[in-house]
């Protein structure tokens, strides 16, 4: 109920199940892509303001090797 309450402005989901029982969960059933920040990986803008980041299970993470 607090998330009900207080959603939360921005998440980062990894997998397609969780993602989807996460976003059914807050209501947020209408995403649109805002960014795609890697293959595979997408950020998704919802009407409510929030920013919510997929990435599929199947999909290693990757480590920068730019940055220290």
């Amino acid at each position: 109920e607090l998330v009900r309450l207080l959603p939360p402005r921005h998440l980062v989901i990894e997998g397609g199940a969780t993602a989807f029982a996460c976003l059914q969960a807050l209501g947020w059933l209408h995403l649109s892509v805002a960014d795609v920040l890697a293959p595979g990986v997408v950020a998704l803008a919802t009407p409510q303001g929030a920013t919510v980041v997929l990435k599929p299970g199947s999909y290693a993470w990757t480590h920068n090797t730019d940055t220290p």
